[in-house]
This record gives C-alpha cells, sequence and structure tokens, in this order.
C-alpha cells in the first residue's frame, strides 16, 4: 500500500511563470462561420496554430464525415460545402493538445446555423528547471485533485479548490532520482503527466 509523505515545497509563481502562462492558454479555437442562403460554412483555426490539430465532421448518427490533421504553425482557412449532406445536424470538432471545441450546425435547405459550442480543456503541464507548473482553464471552478507519486509512494496529494484559471508551482528539487507521475482530476477526468528527474 502506498505511503503520504511530507508534502515538499510549495512556490510561488515568479515573473516568468506569469509571463509563461499569459499565453498557455491562447488555444487553437475553432470558428465556423455560416454564408448566408446557403449551405456553405468559413472554418477557421486561431492563428498561430499552436500545437497539432486534428479535425473531425460527423453527421447525426455519429457516421465520419470528414477528418483533417493539421500541422502546428500552419494556417487554416476552409470553406465546407454541406449542400450534398442531408439536411440534420452535424458536429464539427477540433480536438488538440489542451483544448476540444465541439461546435453543433444545423444544416437546413438553404442555410446552415450553428447550434452550440462546448469547450473542454486540458490542464497544461510545463518544466522549468526543477518548477512543475500547472495551469487548468476550469470555467465551473470545479475543485482539483492532484498528486505527485512514484511506483512506491505519494509524495504530494491535494484537494484543491477550483479557480476560473487554476494555478500551482511545486519544486521538484527534494525529489530522488527517478520517473514520477502527476495526477491530475478534475469533473470526473483525469490527466497524467510523466516526469523523469535525472540529478
Amino acid at each position: 500500500m502506498k505511503t503520504t509523505k511530507s508534502p515538499f515545497r510549495i512556490i510561488a509563481a515568479s515573473l516568468a511563470a506569469m509571463f509563461l502562462s499569459a499565453c498557455l492558454y491562447a488555444g487553437v479555437h475553432l470558428y465556423v462561420v455560416p454564408f448566408e442562403t446557403s449551405k456553405k460554412a468559413l472554418v477557421e483555426l486561431s492563428f498561430p496554430i499552436l500545437s497539432e490539430v486534428a479535425i473531425y465532421v460527423y453527421d447525426n448518427d455519429d457516421n465520419l464525415v470528414r477528418h483533417e490533421n493539421i500541422e502546428k504553425g500552419s494556417v487554416y482557412k476552409r470553406i465546407y460545402d454541406f449542400s450534398e449532406l442531408e439536411r440534420g445536424y452535424y458536429t464539427i470538432i477540433s480536438d488538440s493538445k489542451d483544448l476540444k471545441v465541439t461546435k453543433i450546425i444545423q444544416v437546413n435547405t438553404q442555410s446552415i446555423e450553428v447550434v452550440s459550442t462546448e469547450y473542454f480543456y486540458r490542464p497544461v503541464f510545463t518544466m522549468q528547471g526543477d518548477i512543475l507548473h500547472i495551469e487548468y482553464k476550469n470555467p465551473d471552478q470545479s475543485d482539483v485533485k492532484i498528486s505527485i507519486e512514484d511506483s512506491e509512494d505519494i509524495y504530494y496529494m491535494e484537494n484543491l479548490q477550483g479557480d476560473e484559471l487554476f494555478k500551482k508551482s511545486f519544486n521538484i528539487q527534494q525529489l530522488s532520482r527517478g520517473e514520477y507521475t502527476v495526477r491530475f482530476e478534475v469533473n470526473g477526468y483525469r490527466f497524467a503527466y510523466y516526469i523523469r528527474k535525472d540529478l
């Protein structure tokens, strides 16, 4: 059974970390702009594209209609033509490293309408020397649970109150050489980040 050791130091974010966090959630956003009285829409990703992005289009029966992989640094602006497709609801998804955007569109006889937009954020983990930064865009201000552990022990575990933009920094200098897993849980979703400490 794992044992919890004394928490190591948690440091306040430095100015460098503040500048870093300012750009972490610039994100890759998806925009869908229907043309008036047309079954076409302009589909665009925010520029610059900060990470690889996959775009999917599904019909109302969850059949894949379209799929593209977009490289980091690319410019993505396309006209999607739904005139050959049946009327109904379609789902357009852009899925990148830190953000998944899901848009539901309704294709009518002579027009397209964006019905809803949903954002799914993932935590951002960054290492600067021995400092681990965790940042998570948390619109619902849900509580989060973080642990840092190896195969034998838990070195840190805490349930934390969620802010709209959750930020936490850890100094891992006191950890011994080895491999560690940082676990992050929120709203029933679980994420893991792996650290290898060589010194």
